[in-house]
């Protein structure tokens, strides 16, 4: 897996249900090919939802979500 794409799932981890979007991509990672990188994660078995997103100028970009399993802190 390339380095950007390890970047790239650290970013998602991190933002949780807020997202990825290219421009964030781009500012945090400084990568301009992030659906590339997220073919590559979902090829890897991580589960990565695309959702719509509208920003303030109405333009349409991407938001990716990454989906991780629920785990629960059962102390026992």
């Amino acid at each position: 897996m390339k380095p950007s794409a390890v970047a790239v799932l650290d970013l998602l981890r991190e933002r949780g249900v807020d997202g990825v979007t290219p421009a964030l991509a781009f500012d945090r990672v400084g990568t301009m090919r992030l659906a590339a990188r997220i073919a590559e994660l979902r090829k890897e078995g991580h589960e990565i939802v695309n959702l719509g997103y509208r920003t303030a100028t109405g333009k349409h970009v991407a938001l990716y979500v990454l989906r991780e399993p629920l785990t629960l802190g059962l102390a026992g």
